[in-house]
């Protein structure tokens, strides 16, 4: 007896944590792998030797596997950094496929590696599709940062862990293409150096939902006070814990907060 097309897909979805049985299932019959494989490769975490194993085992392109990855996590350890513009060239073919990542993670980008070129080059394909991204100890200054972030034009959720960033002189003047994100940002263990990012972030008109700040020093001033009347309109949740700053903070929202 054959079993109807959506009976199996629901079985194989009952199954998506189980990586062992899905690459059986994938074995199956041809009506199997598609489904097990949207599960199998739904998440793919690399770091520089399984990016290297990736590339020598997988075919690039848009039709590849790769466009069935909706979360991607980019490892990297502070002293040993592969996410740089002389590597990214000799695997372009392959992280370019990645082109209906949802989630992209990444630690220990130093965007001082790129110019503007070169990060359109290998990072502007998320931009149509991405909606989540997770910055962790991240090095740059503010313009560069800026530009980066302004090639994913439908980011809602946007978390920034521990940035090393350093000022520009003169300040920087990104141009706006299109508004930046409208729903989650959340921003942990920024020091008193950081805190002019946080003003050059509510200079682009950006909409947030909800804003979440954790372990931050702002004694040299308060810019967080700028962006959150800048989200007023469509702030719905703010959560502020553990923060440093001097004078009165004051901040009037003609919406109910949370």
């Amino acid at each position: 007896m054959r079993l109807p097309q959506e009976l199996i897909e629901d079985i194989i979805d009952c199954l998506s944590d189980d990586h062992q049985m899905l690459e059986t299932c994938s074995l199956v019959a041809t009506t199997w792998a598609t489904r097990s494989r949207f599960h199998l490769f739904n998440t793919i975490s690399l770091n520089n030797k399984m990016a290297r194993q990736w590339c020598s085992a997988i075919r690039p392109g848009p039709d590849g596997i790769a466009r069935l990855v909706r979360t991607l996590v980019l490892q990297q350890k502070e002293r040993y950094r592969w996410l740089e513009t002389k590597f990214l060239d000799t695997i372009s073919g392959h992280f370019s496929s990645f082109q209906c990542v949802e989630n992209l993670s990444i630690a220990w980008l130093d965007l001082s590696d790129f110019n503007p070129e070169s990060l359109a080059r290998h990072f502007v394909h998320y931009g149509s599709s991405l909606r989540s991204l997770h910055l962790s100890y991240i090095s740059a200054d503010y313009s560069t940062l800026l530009t980066f972030l302004q090639l994913f034009p439908y980011l809602e959720n946007l978390l920034i862990h521990t940035p090393d960033l350093c000022d520009d002189d003169p300040p920087p003047r990104v141009p706006r293409t299109a508004p930046l994100f409208h729903g989650f940002l959340s921003i942990r263990t920024f020091d008193s150096a950081s805190s002019p990012f946080v003003s050059h972030l509510a200079g682009l008109d950006l909409r947030f939902s909800s804003i979440s700040v954790f372990d931050c020093d702002f004694s040299s001033g308060f810019p967080l006070t700028n962006l959150l009347e800048a989200s007023s309109p469509s702030l719905r949740s703010l959560e502020l814990d553990d923060i440093s700053f001097c004078g009165d903070f004051w901040f009037h929202s003609s919406r109910h907060v949370h």
